[in-house]
């Protein structure tokens, strides 16, 4: 199979709020396996959110390479918590390419 006849693998990053308030970022490819994963509490939970919950999942932009969506979870880790919440709630402009994805 070539390169060029393999399927785009959707990429996801997001941004969880624990209930202490504090923000998570990270990147995956299943973002309802994912989020799934952080609110069990289990051995696939990130460690800064593991016996945090309730968790909130605040945000979630889409890209089509894996390089984006790191690129993206590293702007958004250097962000502060104001200019995080002001990027979430403004729905401000994210410095690389990527479409916003819904959120229930």
């Amino acid at each position: 199979m070539k390169s060029c006849d393999l399927p785009l693998t959707q990429w996801f990053v997001y941004l969880i709020e624990n209930k202490l308030g504090h923000w998570y970022c990270g990147v995956t490819t299943d973002i309802e396996r994912r989020f799934a994963e952080h609110q069990a509490d289990g051995k696939l939970t990130a460690k800064a959110l593991k016996g945090k919950g309730p968790l909130r999942l605040h945000y979630v932009v889409t890209c089509t390479s894996k390089r984006t969506a790191m690129q993206i979870e590293y702007w958004v880790k250097q962000l502060t918590k104001a200019q995080k919440i002001a990027w979430v709630t403004q729905r401000k402009q994210c410095p690389f390419p990527c479409s916003p994805y819904p959120v229930e």
